[in-house]
């Protein structure tokens, strides 16, 4: 205990320092206090009535911002040169787990590619339009239209689930990113253990994914890797243009539009990747492995925004100023995607190989976003 006491004894001084000044000021000026106190309670019912009606909204921004932020984040990382060391070490039993949800993923990839080639194959024989028979076969026009298909049944599947029952609408959508994460992080993997990717069958060989097949004459299905990146940004942009139709059909809340901008984002950043080449995804989820201080300065940063926001409202309601709390969100949301990216370039520029998460600084973070909420609570 005497410890901790003497670790944080600034702390300790500057908050009886505060107590004493606000003491003082209370018995020597107790009309300049009392003006205080009622301006702050004034800020907190602006804030508490600027959001408690538009909570939708609130959460919508929130997340939105974090979102541009990893987004950011992400296009930096791929276009930055080099190949950094990344400042984390991943714990043996984490490689483990990476390792055989990697073998997971890929084995359900290469089976999935395999049944839709044999289907695709069978269909061409009893066409009569089976080619001469060759060791190798390119197959970017299939794997295309399937990304292209997957993409556009997907979404419309999520949109008539969201008029059924919008929890089901939400799991689906959740598990559906999980799998179109799960893929790219696995194209990023079989870059790194190339070794492991040839003996599971899937493999980069000269800018192609190579998928070993056992069967028949031909031995080798071929993908390149612009393909490969472009058919994951045509499949993840398909389902952000038709969410977005979906939403306007069904009129839903405006929480639903996360969905149409997560997709559309994952389409923007694999097409960044089809020029940079399946290496850059092993490279952005180096980068991205300290993203939780970017966790800790958002936080930091919306906690105040919300504060703020109060003090403007309050201004605003002060002069009589005939402006919508619709106007005061939209601008803070602004300012929060302002400040999102900004962070962004700051955290790529000032750690270009990480940031450590130290208990010091995330003690100093959530004193620090703390403050605005207790002055809220006013």
């Amino acid at each position: 205990m005497t410890e901790i006491l003497q670790r944080h004894t600034h702390v300790l001084i500057a908050a009886a320092t505060v107590v004493a000044v606000v003491a003082v000021i209370g018995l020597l000026f107790p009309k300049a206090l009392l003006t205080v106190y009622l301006a702050l309670h004034g800020v907190s019912t602006s804030a508490r009535m600027l959001y408690g009606g538009n909570i939708g909204y609130f959460w919508t921004s929130l997340i939105l911002a974090l979102e541009m932020h990893i987004f950011a984040l992400a296009i930096f990382s791929i276009f930055a040169g080099g190949q950094p060391e990344s400042a984390y070490e991943t714990p043996e039993w984490l490689e483990r787990a990476y390792m055989r949800l990697f073998h997971a993923v890929i084995v359900v990839f290469r089976h999935i590619i395999l049944m839709i080639y044999e289907v695709w194959t069978a269909a061409r024989r009893e066409a009569g339009r089976m080619s001469k028979s060759k060791p190798e076969d390119k197959i970017d026009n299939q794997y295309f239209t399937l990304s292209f298909t997957a993409g556009v049944v997907g979404s419309i599947i999520l949109v008539l689930v969201y008029e059924v029952n919008a929890a089901v609408f939400w799991i689906l959508t959740i598990l559906y990113l999980v799998v179109v994460f799960l893929y790219i992080w696995s194209l990023g993997l079989v870059t790194t253990y190339r070794k492991v990717a040839r003996q599971m069958g899937v493999y980069l060989n000269e800018g192609n994914l190579t998928i070993r097949h056992r069967y028949g004459r031909i031995r080798r299905l071929t993908i390149s890797e612009g393909t490969v990146a472009l058919g994951l940004s045509i499949g993840t942009g398909m389902c952000g243009i038709i969410t977005t139709l979906g939403s306007a059909i069904v009129r839903a809340p405006i929480i639903f539009t996360l969905v149409p901008i997560t997709f559309d984002m994952i389409s923007v950043l694999t097409a960044m990747i089809e020029f940079q080449g399946l290496k850059a995804i092993s490279k952005l989820i180096a980068e991205l492995r300290g993203v939780e201080i970017s966790g800790i300065a958002m936080l930091l940063i919306i906690s105040w925004s919300v504060y703020i926001s109060g003090v403007l409202m309050a201004i605003l309601n002060a002069v009589h100023a005939a402006v919508s709390t619709g106007v005061v969100l939209t601008t803070m949301f602004g300012v929060w995607v302002i400040i999102a990216v900004t962070l962004s370039i700051y955290i790529k520029r000032a750690a270009p190989t990480g940031m450590r998460v130290t208990k010091r600084l995330l003690t100093k973070a959530l004193t620090a976003s703390a403050i605005p909420l207790l002055l809220l609570a006013v």
